[in-house]
């Protein structure tokens, strides 16, 4: 469940994965299916309260469910400084020169976190001196 911070709209998403274990027979599979094709939407029943636990029973009625292990699942984006350092490292010589030169620097944005990254024309200049030496 997420919360748009703007419009404090909860947003509720979700969806099931079912994997079948190998030697699984078909009685098996035709009653998950059944199961399954009788559920409300992943959204719907996430709308209704109904936890991850809750879901699971419901598409495998008829089986026993064991908790192996409980976790809290969240959103980590894994970019980092060094990664887009990495990045710009990687580019042609020529394509830094130019952001030196025409924006006097350089910003990246995560398109999945938001964060920004910001270079500044000395550090671009150091990449690029990193850069020569290495090749």
């Amino acid at each position: 469940m997420l919360i748009d911070k703007e419009s404090q709209q909860v947003l509720l998403s979700g969806g099931l994965l079912i994997q079948l274990l190998p030697g699984a027979d078909d009685k098996t599979i035709d009653k998950i299916e059944k199961n399954v094709g009788v559920l409300d939407s992943v959204t719907t029943m996430l709308a209704k309260g109904m936890s991850a636990l809750d879901m699971c029973k419901a598409a495998l009625q008829g089986f026993e469910v064991e908790v192996l292990d409980e976790f809290e699942v969240k959103y980590v984006c894994g970019c980092s400084r060094e990664k887009i350092e990495s990045l710009i490292a990687s580019m042609p010589e020529d394509e830094i020169r130019q952001m030196i030169d025409e924006n006097h620097g350089a910003e990246a944005n995560c398109r999945f976190c938001k964060k920004q990254y910001h270079f500044t024309e000395d550090e671009l200049k150091a990449l690029l001196d990193k850069k020569s030496k290495d090749s």
